[in-house]
Formats: C-alpha cells, sequence, structure tokens
C-alpha cells in the first residue's frame, strides 16, 4: 500500500511538471511573439534592430496596423494626457502606460515600413494622399518609395492632389513617384510643367525629373541648367551640392553638357556623401575625354 502510494506520488509530481512546463513554454512564446503594437513601441528604443527584424517577419496581417499608425492623430485628450502624465506621483505613474505622442507612432511606422516589401498596400497608402494632412502625406508617400512602379498608374490622381499641398517635402516626393511611374503618369504633366517654376529647388529638381521620365519634356532641361548653380539646402544632410549634382546627373542623361556639368561632378568628389562621390565618379567616366579637366 505504502509502495503504491509513493508512485502515485512520483506521477501526480510528473504530471504537475509538465503542466508548469507547458504554461512556462506558451508563456515563453507569447512573450517572443508580442503583438505589432509593443514592437513598434520599440522603434525607437535600444531594442531598434530586434524590433524592426520582428515586424518585418510579420505576415501581411501587420499591414492594416500599419496605416492606423500612419493615420494616427493626437486629439485634444491625448495632447492633456501627454502633459499630465508627467506630473503624476510616479506611484500613480504606475498604473498607466506612459503616453506616446501621436507623430512618434506615425514616425516609427514609418521608418518600419521602409524594412517591409509595401507592394501589397500601394493602394492603401496612395488613398492616404487625399487626407489633408501633411503630416500623413509624408508618412505614406516615404512608404510608396521604395515599391512603387509602372504598375500602379491608379496612385496617379491622389499623387497629383499631393502635389499640391503646402509643404515642399510632400510635393517634391509625389513628384519622385510619379517619376517611377513613367508614362502612366502622363495626366500629372501640366501639374509637374508648373512645378517646375516652384519657390522650392528641391521641388523644381523632382518635378523635371518626373517630366524627363514620362514624357521626355524639353522644358526640364532648361531648369536642370538652372539647378546646376542651385544654393537651396534640402536639409542638413542634403545640401545645395546635392541638388547641384542630381540635376547634372539628369541633365547629362537627356542632353550631355559636359562644360557645365564637369564642375559640379567634380565639386562631388570632395563631398562628405559618399553617395555623391561615387556617384560622380560614373558620371565622369561616362563622359569620357570631356571629363579630361578632373584627371589632376
Amino acid at each position: 500500500m505504502k509502495k503504491k502510494s509513493i508512485v502515485l506520488t512520483i506521477v501526480g509530481a510528473a504530471i504537475l511538471i509538465g503542466i508548469l512546463a507547458f504554461f512556462n513554454s506558451a508563456r515563453q512564446s507569447v512573450k517572443q511573439r508580442q503583438p505589432f503594437e509593443y514592437w513598434l513601441s520599440q522603434v525607437y528604443t535600444t531594442n531598434q534592430s530586434k524590433a524592426l527584424a520582428a515586424i518585418r517577419q510579420m505576415g501581411p496581417e501587420k499591414f492594416p496596423f500599419f496605416i492606423t499608425a500612419l493615420k494616427k492623430r493626437d486629439s485634444p485628450l491625448d495632447t492633456w494626457w501627454q502633459k499630465t502624465y508627467p506630473k503624476l506621483p510616479r506611484s500613480a505613474q504606475a498604473y498607466f502606460s506612459i503616453p506616446v505622442p501621436a507623430s512618434s507612432v506615425s514616425s516609427a511606422a514609418s521608418l518600419a515600413l521602409l524594412n517591409c516589401d509595401t507592394k501589397a498596400i500601394i493602394p492603401e497608402l496612395s488613398e492616404m494622399l487625399r487626407i489633408p494632412n501633411s503630416e500623413v502625406r509624408a508618412a505614406a508617400l516615404i512608404a510608396m518609395l521604395r515599391n512603387i512602379s509602372k504598375d500602379h498608374p491608379k496612385s496617379v490622381p491622389p499623387l497629383m492632389i499631393a502635389l499640391t499641398d503646402t509643404n515642399r517635402y510632400v510635393r517634391y516626393r509625389a513628384a519622385s513617384c510619379l517619376e517611377k511611374i513613367g508614362p502612366a503618369a502622363n495626366p500629372a504633366v501640366p501639374q509637374l510643367t508648373e512645378l517646375l517654376k516652384d519657390d522650392s529647388d528641391v521641388v523644381r529638381l523632382f518635378s523635371a525629373k518626373a517630366l524627363t521620365s514620362i514624357n521626355h519634356d524639353t522644358n526640364a532641361c532648361a531648369v536642370l541648367k538652372q539647378l546646376l548653380g542651385s544654393t537651396q539646402s534640402i536639409n542638413q544632410m542634403q545640401t545645395a551640392q546635392y541638388i547641384r549634382h542630381w540635376a547634372a546627373v539628369y541633365l547629362n542623361k537627356i542632353e550631355p553638357d559636359a562644360e557645365k556639368t564637369v564642375p559640379v561632378f567634380m565639386a562631388s568628389l570632395q563631398d562628405p556623401d559618399r553617395t555623391l562621390r561615387v556617384s560622380a565618379a560614373h558620371s565622369l567616366e561616362s563622359l569620357g575625354p570631356e571629363a579630361k579637366p578632373a584627371i589632376p
């Protein structure tokens, strides 16, 4: 009887250990498969590389969450709570999640999308351009640029809306998307032609590039020649030399003019931006003997 009791005890203990091991394994599995919102909140932390990898590995079901994140905007209540939360005692803060501004959520989603194949949601991203909000449009365009192509002619109408945005970053990115669509973006030609007179040199540059891609518009050549002397910077990383350089690159493709472009490429060879240096070297090589002044 005593022996039987010992056996039952051992069997019961084994079953209990098995159950505990199962639940512990399940709990670990849940930890590893965190929801989209969790990984998005980790994008701007020291856990960024792991977060981006986790989001990239998620299936197509992640894209509706992306769209929601990109569209997210703070309500007056959200703004009030973001200001109020830091003033609460720590004991009270423990009961709430740290409030995250909508701009941070949208920015994190934009960054995460750069690591994903967005072809499947180009139509949804295109429709976001109809929303009269520059930040939403900018986020959608950044996500579209990597994968938009001639296969997306239905994106042309919303991109034409984006060309009218007051934000120059939205206008030039919309023009860049139209360039990638190519001849199918022909309905946008009148708007792009008008943007050749834009106050922003970067908008003029990308509008000229788009026109040369869509219908080889000769009006673009005159603008590209003007931009060889641009003094406008896009941002701290993309200086006026960036605009001068790419104006020279595209001018060489449609109307080679070594006398005007070689000095620009020579300046690019000294630029801190490695992309410009490499591109300048290739451009000078393509010009052959006409690039002789760059040899010293």
